[in-house]
């Protein structure tokens, strides 16, 4: 199958992360809810996926669903979660994105939660001019 990207970063795999407090995950108070997430990665990262990543290092046990226009969106770990139990389907590309329009929001969240998974919501708040930089970015 699909190797991701975000299935490629080293600091993000099982047995070399660190949580928000750089604890590694061997340490007795290592907590599995946040992650640390390199200030180098976040650098190279669109604003609104650099926001994303944010919310996810302090929420990284929680499927995040993040408001983009008139959809929710889901990344990386967070897209296969949905892909895998609300039988979404993934956007074409190398790294891991889904979404659905903004009604269908809670019926997807109550099945995840009634799968015993976390779910936040994120409402965007980019302005238009950090929009024009992101395309500018992806052009």
């Amino acid at each position: 199958g699909m190797v991701w990207d975000h299935e490629k970063l080293e600091w993000l795999q099982d047995g070399k992360r660190k949580d928000s407090k750089r604890r590694k995950q061997d340490n007795p108070d290592y907590d599995p809810t946040t992650v640390l997430v390199p200030e180098e990665f976040l650098n190279r990262c669109t604003p609104g996926m650099r926001r994303w990543w944010q919310l996810k290092s302090e929420m990284f046990d929680t499927v995040i669903f993040y408001k983009v226009g008139k959809f929710y969106e889901l990344y990386h770990m967070d897209a296969v979660t949905a892909v895998s139990e609300l039988g979404l389907t993934f956007m074409k590309g190398c790294w891991a994105h889904s979404g659905f329009p903004e009604i269908a929001f809670g019926r997807f969240s109550d099945v995840l939660v009634q799968k015993g998974y976390k779910v936040a919501r994120v409402e965007q708040t980019e302005t238009p001019e950090m929009m024009e930089v992101r395309y500018k970015s992806m052009a």
